[in-house]
């Protein structure tokens, strides 16, 4: 009986991810591209002063660009999965939609501006703090404008089936960013990095709204004369507020670990910027695989919410017992991954990394579960419950941050966000089984 019932179970689980492999590879190779950038950056500059004060002001920054265009690229897949109709409409609402985030990005850009010099001055080193003036704020400020229009681009070529050619999107941001960073035009750590990082964004934005435009007509003159369906932009606003709500409380941990480690030790800054490219170098391949793959499904097929909770369930059954099994197995592997990611030179003089790295392996486990829950709610349009999960993400985050931090310095950080994730995978799952059964009796 067991048995069979795990059968069905793990059955489930794997109908529910069928075809993830192929975005898992796709996602793996764009990763493999961005992967180059922290080898890089370590590589050539080091830990220093400059790369302290410009991994502070991205950690700033990526606090809106998940705001902005994290959100709205998983916000836009539905609704763009769903479009149906003439090619000219279709054409019209994309750009309609991109105006709209050019303002939200322009808006993101003058908050993160704002974000950087509070994070400059909450931080207790003055040297960072004399580093970034105005220019060079400013600079890094601008980011999330670029970043919002490309994810608008990548979210309908993700709901119209074509996530390849995101991920193509993803390589070109990372060689361009890497192109810059080895040619070094202005022969400074901190412009060169700001110059490489605003010129990957811009070619990344550039591609992704191109073809999501041609992926938009070319879909839809295949079912001219059956009508059309064009979601508004205000249905598209109504999905993906709650989400940035969600999005803005959870993204506030970056800045809190940075502003953390800080006070840790000298360099401490850089040290967990690289350590969470290790992290994001599994959980931006094949978690990012399989939960566009996932989502994917649940966005463009009409199935049943009953069938829909069982596959979830599934997937958070699989997922619980993986992250039981492998944990003691995880974190390990923290000392290798350190020494792939920062060097063998570096690691000697940070030891503290690799016990960093070796926690957040074992925090992907819980992300992933969460993940799929999350991505549930999205999909059936419930997207309040995530503003309230983003604030106990957040909360649990900076508790965690400051005591663990004091107990076992940088690596107190990472215990901090597996006690963040768990937290958020457990009540995710529970809030997507009361909403899934609610949709039940409808």
């Amino acid at each position: 009986m067991v048995v069979e019932r795990t059968r069905r179970v793990v059955s489930l689980a794997a109908s529910a991810a069928a075809g993830a492999h192929s975005n898992i590879l796709w996602t793996t190779l764009a990763r493999a591209a961005s992967f180059a950038i922290p080898l890089v950056s370590a590589r050539l500059f080091g830990a220093t002063p400059e790369t302290d004060a410009f991994f502070l002001a991205l950690g700033a920054v990526t606090f809106f660009v998940s705001v902005g265009g994290v959100v709205l690229e998983q916000a836009v897949v539905p609704h763009a999965a769903s479009v149906v109709g003439q090619g000219d409409l279709a054409f019209r609402w994309l750009w309609r939609l991109a105006r709209w985030a050019a303002l939200l990005g322009l808006g993101l850009a003058a908050l993160a501006a704002l974000a950087i010099q509070v994070a400059a001055r909450v931080q207790p080193r003055p040297e960072i703090r004399a580093l970034l003036g105005a220019w060079q704020t400013l600079g890094v400020a601008l980011v999330p404008a670029l970043v919002v229009l490309g994810s608008l681009g990548a979210g309908v070529l993700t709901g119209r089936g074509r996530y390849p050619l995101v991920c193509v999107g993803m390589a070109l941001r990372a060689v361009g960013i890497v192109l810059v960073m080895v040619v070094r035009p202005f022969g400074a750590r901190l412009p060169d990095l700001t110059t490489a990082f605003l010129l990957g964004e811009g070619a990344r934005t550039i591609y992704n709204l191109s073809l999501a435009a041609r992926a938009l007509q070319g879909t839809a003159r295949g079912v001219e004369g059956a009508g059309f369906t064009i979601p508004s932009v205000n249905a598209v606003w109504e999905t993906t507020w709650p989400i940035a709500a969600s999005m803005a409380a959870a993204a506030l941990s970056p800045i809190v670990d940075r502003v953390v480690a800080a006070g840790v030790m000298a360099g401490g800054i850089s040290v967990v910027e690289y350590g969470e490219k290790a992290y994001f170098a599994i959980v931006g391949t094949v978690v990012a695989g399989l939960q566009v793959t996932v989502f994917t499904q649940w966005s463009r097929s009409a199935k049943d919410r009953r069938d829909l909770w069982r596959e979830l369930r599934a997937l958070a059954l699989v997922g619980g017992m993986a992250a039981l099994a492998a944990a003691p197995l995880v974190y390990p592997a923290g000392f290798l991954m350190a020494r792939m990611v920062m060097g063998g030179t570096f690691l000697q003089s940070h030891l503290e990394a690799a016990g960093l790295i070796g926690f957040y392996l074992v925090a992907i486990l819980p992300y992933t579960v969460g993940g799929f829950a999350v991505r549930a709610l999205i999909a059936i349009d419930a997207t309040r419950p995530l503003i309230w999960l983003g604030l106990v993400k957040v909360a649990t985050n900076i508790v965690g941050d400051i005591v663990l931090a004091r107990v076992f310095g940088l690596p107190g950080i990472a215990l901090a966000t597996i006690a963040a994730e768990s937290l958020v995978a457990i009540l995710g799952v529970a809030v997507a089984r009361a909403h899934l059964k609610a949709e039940r009796g409808r």
